[in-house]
């Protein structure tokens, strides 16, 4: 738990927000829709870094791998490597 809210439900509302940023986003005429693969990737890069943090625990201090922790782990990574390509692309 963070400030009393459970991590898995950070998760959930991390997931839920880059949802809204990429439906945000499809359509160009919308304020800043450009700028939504940045957003996209700046919460997945924050959200890389915890699952990232997460995981060496799971290997390292708990000794016990969680599949859908792991599962997550990887999705996210993919969201940030796609957006990291698309955001580096719209600023350039």
């Amino acid at each position: 738990m963070i400030f009393g809210i459970p991590i898995a439900l950070l998760g959930l509302l991390a997931y839920l927000a880059i949802l809204a940023l990429w439906w945000w986003g499809r359509n160009p005429e919308r304020a800043n829709a450009d700028l939504t693969p940045v957003g996209i990737f700046g919460i997945s890069l924050f959200g890389f870094l915890y699952s990232l943090y997460l995981t060496y625990l799971e290997f390292f201090v708990i000794e016990a791998l969680c599949p859908w922790c792991l599962a997550s782990f990887l999705v996210m990574t993919a969201i940030m490597a796609i957006s990291g390509i698309l955001a580096y692309r719209e600023l350039s």
